[in-house]
């Protein structure tokens, strides 16, 4: 009788540490959707040039869906039983993607830098899936799921956009 006790505290402790990297990866996730999310909306604010009229739209509509999903994952740490981030430096401290500042107005110049930072955002994303697994947070791993694909999406978009200023 004395091991199955020594092993309930072994699985828990085991299921405490991947709680926590979860934790820890949310809060990341919560970071650099808000770093992508501040540098997207400073884009759409100063994008010039010829192409103007399309990324500023473009800009707006990954801006709107990223800043629609910061709720959600400030949720999901809240049903963790965490405190959800919300101070400027906490983000900063948390997050993978680097902050910018407006160096050009040119659109392909921004497009270059987001496709840098949505290439982040996908790893984080992927990182923060495979932690869900063993801990069947399937909620969780629905809605990274869908963050996937729209970053995928957005991916290919800015890559499209580049294509042309590229050959």
């Amino acid at each position: 009788m004395g091991f199955f006790p020594w092993t309930l505290r072994k699985i828990y402790q085991i299921i405490r540490s991947k709680m926590e990297q979860l934790i820890s990866k949310l809060k990341q996730f919560q970071a650099d959707s808000v770093v992508f999310y501040s540098t997207t909306h400073g884009f759409h604010w100063n994008v010039e040039g010829v192409l103007f009229t399309q990324y500023h739209a473009f800009f707006k509509e990954v801006y709107e869906d990223v800043y629609s999903t910061l709720d959600v994952i400030a949720e999901y740490l809240r049903k963790y039983d965490e405190y959800a981030p919300f101070a400027l430096s906490e983000f900063m401290a948390n997050a993978r993607i680097t902050e910018v500042r407006l160096q050009s107005t040119s659109p392909t110049t921004m497009a270059a830098t987001l496709l840098g930072m949505n290439n982040i955002m996908l790893e984080t994303i992927k990182d923060l899936f495979k932690t869900t697994q063993p801990l069947q947070e399937q909620g969780l791993a629905n809605f990274l799921a869908e963050r996937q694909d729209k970053h995928q999406f957005w991916g290919w978009w800015l890559r499209s956009s580049l294509r042309e200023a590229i050959n």
